[in-house]
């Protein structure tokens, strides 16, 4: 049943991808200064804004069980499989290559202990 599990999971990521990736560009910093051992690196992923409520698996409010996405801050989803480039850190910056006037993002936190994907909690830079 696990496997089956983890195709219908590989099979939605694949879904999102399709939909929403975007042309993302990353920008490696160290200490604010660009960071000469990782290169800049174009890659696929899907940044999405919102003002989500936080909510406990019952439905009702929970601060603490959820992350709240403000309109100032972005969730990044990238495809583990599919990322090639260096480690993305807290303090980076991702450039959002297909949009209007190509906004800049600041890595706020890194999450890579998602099964498939790289979950990155970005600000506006």
């Amino acid at each position: 049943m696990a496997a089956l599990d983890a195709r219908y999971r590989a099979l939605a990521r694949r879904g999102r991808a399709m939909v929403w990736n975007e042309a993302l560009r990353l920008f490696p910093l160290k200490d604010g200064r660009v960071d000469l051992e990782r290169p800049q690196h174009p890659f696929a992923g899907a940044v999405r804004h919102g003002t989500e409520k936080a909510s406990n698996a019952s439905g009702g409010g929970a601060e603490a069980w959820a992350t709240r996405v403000s309109a100032s801050e972005a969730e990044a989803r990238i495809t583990r499989a599919t990322y090639t480039g260096p480690q993305i850190r807290e303090g980076d910056k991702i450039r959002c290559m297909d949009r209007t006037g190509q906004p800049f993002y600041e890595v706020a936190a890194v999450n890579d202990r998602d099964a498939g994907d790289l979950i990155l909690r970005l600000v506006e830079a």
